[in-house]
């Protein structure tokens, strides 16, 4: 409902043309770092237009931080 599918993006992560809750790399060559920008962008455009928080869906590997933040 934000409309981002398959048009935000950060250098090589795309959020999926088919499903908005999905990251893909599109240039083979997505970094953790750019993974992470995308989904924090998207984040702070879901709490903008509907003002909910949305929690991730898997577990983030490697970090003693919330990196979302």
């Amino acid at each position: 409902k934000i409309g981002v599918k398959g048009s935000l993006r950060h250098k090589g992560a795309v959020v999926s043309r088919q499903h908005a809750n999905m990251i893909i790399t599109d240039r083979d060559n997505a970094t953790s770092s750019d993974i992470i920008n995308l989904a924090r962008t998207m984040k702070k455009m879901v709490f903008e237009e509907f003002g909910i928080s949305p929690k991730l869906e898997c577990q983030l590997l490697g970090f003693n931080y919330d990196p979302l933040r």
